[in-house]
């Protein structure tokens, strides 16, 4: 008879130590910050490639812009310069608006309580930059029979109460348009003393035939405030006429510019080159100018965009903004780049 033995068999499980499980976790929080850091790093890398972009884009637009506005202040037609003998027939000759025969001036230094051709509120301490000349849109004029009537070629580029400007080879005048008749073939202005805002003084005594050009008179005014998301922008101010009455209206222009410093290439001898530079506030005679350097402190929306706070500061004798050795107690970590142009003033 066969005996069996009967074994016991004795199942043993197996897992992780403490030891272990404690490694396991450390390499995981390793790996899971390494992760974190990289996606960081990535984050901050995009949001200073975006807020370089932003800057670039604003503030080459708005060099650009006033380049070419600096370009075209002054345009008188046919005629050689409006900075002399102009007639001027606008109520107030002499208002910074309507004083033609300074086609670029400005202001150094504002406060926030200055008023400019009726606009207040800037930035203080910035510049203003105001631009005056005829519109790139020219009408020839047909007949100019009587003092108070002048016609020129059909148009609807022109309202009533517009400033107008109208020159040949040899004059100019600027008048406001009470009234403007269009037909098929003419535009008739028509013009009446003491009427209209600001209205006119007198009467057309130049006359005027087919070898003249008339344009809107255009104002064109560059200025720093305080933008829609609160920071400083650069705002233009142009005219507008709402029924027969003219007046600046403003708009933002370009976000994100912090600073604008103009200053003044001045002919001090006759001799048409620069001598100096200097700025709005030392300027007496705004008919020697030769050229204008303007700078543009632009900075990105967004703050804690750089790892150190920062502030720049106008030099005068580099005509540029420098970074300052010492923050400003109101820096901060925008994005900060300066944009310059330099531009020769119409003769």
């Amino acid at each position: 008879m066969k005996r069996h033995t009967h074994t016991s068999l004795i199942k043993t499980s197996s897992g992780y130590t403490l030891v272990e499980l404690l490694i396991s976790m450390m390499l995981g929080l390793f790996l899971l910050t390494g992760v974190y850091q990289v996606n960081l790093s990535n984050q901050k890398a995009n949001k200073l490639q975006k807020a370089l972009q932003q800057t670039q884009k604003n503030g080459r637009f708005a060099i650009d812009s006033l380049s070419y506005a600096i370009k075209t202040a002054g345009y008188s037609g046919f005629y050689g310069s409006l900075s002399a003998g102009v007639e001027n027939l606008i109520n107030t000759p002499t208002d910074e608006k309507w004083d033609i025969s300074i086609p670029v001036s400005g202001y150094n230094n504002v406060a926030s309580t200055d008023t400019i051709a009726g606009i207040t509120g800037f930035l203080p301490n910035t510049d203003v930059l105001l631009l005056k000349g005829m519109s790139g849109n020219v009408v020839p004029v047909i007949s100019n029979t009587n003092p108070d009537t002048l016609i020129a070629a059909t148009t609807t580029a022109f309202s009533i109460g517009d400033i107008v400007v109208v020159s040949d080879a040899d004059q100019a005048s600027v008048f406001q348009a009470n009234n403007i008749t269009i037909d098929s073939t003419t535009t008739t202005m028509t013009l009446v003393a003491g009427s209209g805002t600001p209205g006119n003084s007198l009467l057309l005594n130049n006359s005027y035939n087919s070898d003249s050009d008339i344009s809107k008179y255009e104002v064109q005014m560059f200025y720093i405030k305080n933008g829609r998301n609160g920071s400083p922008a650069l705002f233009k101010a142009t005219l507008v006429s709402n029924s027969g009455v003219v007046q600046m209206q403003e708009e933002e222009f370009a976000s994100d510019i912090k600073d604008m410093q103009i200053s003044y290439g001045v002919d001090t001898n006759a001799d048409k080159i620069m001598d100096q530079y200097d700025d709005a506030s030392v300027i007496t005679d705004w008919k020697k100018l030769i050229s204008l350097n303007v700078v543009l402190l632009a900075n990105s929306s967004k703050d804690n965009v750089v790892l150190e706070s920062s502030s720049f500061s106008f030099d005068t004798s580099l005509v540029t903004f420098t970074k300052d050795t010492v923050a400003s107690t109101n820096a901060d970590k925008r994005l900060k780049r300066v944009f310059r142009t330099y531009m020769p003033l119409r003769n």
